[in-house]
């Protein structure tokens, strides 16, 4: 399983403000990790592998975040209920008889 690295900062006007990580602003910084993400994304395609889009999902919420890409309690909740989603599938078919619960 792969998954992709949310960002702080996005795409946006307001976001060359934030400070980045590599000495550059949270705009910059949010473009060269989407690069990165765009590869995680394709090795998934290429491979078959299943793959959580973090970055597509996670908000860029200030409360999700400590800087651009470690979380707080509420960020790494919410991807937690995230990996779950993508994962418990995953597992309910490679074992069957072990799935006792629903998944999300």
């Amino acid at each position: 399983m792969l998954l992709t690295q949310p960002y702080r900062a996005g795409d946006t006007e307001g976001d060359t403000r934030l400070p980045g990580l590599w000495g550059i602003s949270g705009r910059a910084g949010w473009h060269v990790l989407a690069r990165y993400n765009d590869v995680t994304r394709q090795v998934a395609a290429e491979t078959g592998s299943p793959l959580i889009d973090l970055a597509s999902t996670m908000p860029h919420a200030p409360e999700s975040f400590t800087d651009m890409v470690h979380y707080t309690k509420v960020g790494a909740g919410q991807i937690t209920a995230q990996v779950l989603s993508g994962l418990c599938p995953i597992l309910a078919t490679a074992f069957p008889g072990k799935h006792t619960a629903a998944c999300p």
